[in-house]
This record gives C-alpha cells, structure tokens and sequence, in this order.
C-alpha cells in the first residue's frame, strides 16, 4: 500500500484543483485495496498464553492428564480458531524438531482452546515436558507453533 504524507504547509500551498487528483488517487487506492484477494497478507499470529492446569509453566502438577489453554490473538474482525494441535515431548530438541514423542494431538477440528485433556503417554513423576500449539483459523491461515511452554 503507498502511503502518501502531506504536511500542512504543503497542504496550503495547493490550489484547490490540485488537490483533487489527490483525493481521486487516495480513494482509488483504497477501493484497490478493499477489494477481495487483494488484501496483503497479514500473518497469522501464534497463540498466546500457554497455560497448563491453571499455571503459566508449573513447577508440579498433580493430574495424569493435566488440560492445556491458549489464548488466540485478535489481529483481525471475525477471526476464530477452527482447528489446533499440539505436541508434548520428553525434551526441548525433539519439541523443536516438531516431534511429539509422548503425545501429538493431530489437526483436531475444533474452537476449543480452554481445557484441552492431554491423551498421550503415561507421564513420569520429577520429569518435566515440553509442550507447544499452534491453530487454523476460519480463513484457512496455518500459525506457526508458539514458542514452548514447559509442565
């Protein structure tokens, strides 16, 4: 989108037939832009807040099956999740490496972003895991994984 900055002096100094070529280009413009598919691309935002049985990273938790939140960031009108997944691993490498060694929830069609139940492998005392989400929304847009959070 061109963006088109004109001081006030600049202002006063244009003949009032001058200025409208100006208006017409600004309102051609935004129609332009207005118009289906040719929005710019916006990218999708990673869920916010990751939280697991209440807790913004536990030290202990007391449920072997503890409930994962997030929280989608409002970056544009109507947007709505429509599918997540998330992935928990036994270490940071393999959660890097997109890797749910103890459990990968799979694209699960959805807007449930609160209390989601862990339905993975049996969890260890005195370990702790990595886990991370990330979300489709109702226009199609795929986020990247959140930065991990760890139970």
């Amino acid at each position: 989108m061109i963006f088109l900055i004109i001081n006030t002096t600049q202002m006063k100094r244009l003949q009032q037939n001058e200025l409208r070529p100006f208006i017409l280009i600004c309102i051609l413009a935004l129609f332009i832009w207005l118009l289906p598919g040719c929005k710019p691309d916006i990218p999708v935002p990673a869920p916010v807040d990751l939280i697991c049985e209440y807790e913004d990273n536990p030290v202990g938790i007391d449920r072997l099956n503890p409930q994962f939140s997030w929280k989608i960031p409002s970056y544009r009108n109507g947007i709505m999740q429509t599918a997540y997944q998330i992935l928990v691993s036994s270490s940071i490498t393999n959660l890097d490496n997109n890797q749910g060694d103890v459990w990968s929830s799979g694209k699960v069609a959805s807007d449930q972003s609160t209390f989601v139940d862990f339905a993975g492998h049996d969890l260890k005392s005195k370990k702790i895991y990595y886990w991370k989400v990330k979300y489709w929304d109702n226009d199609g847009g795929e986020n990247p994984y959140r930065e991990p959070a760890r139970f």
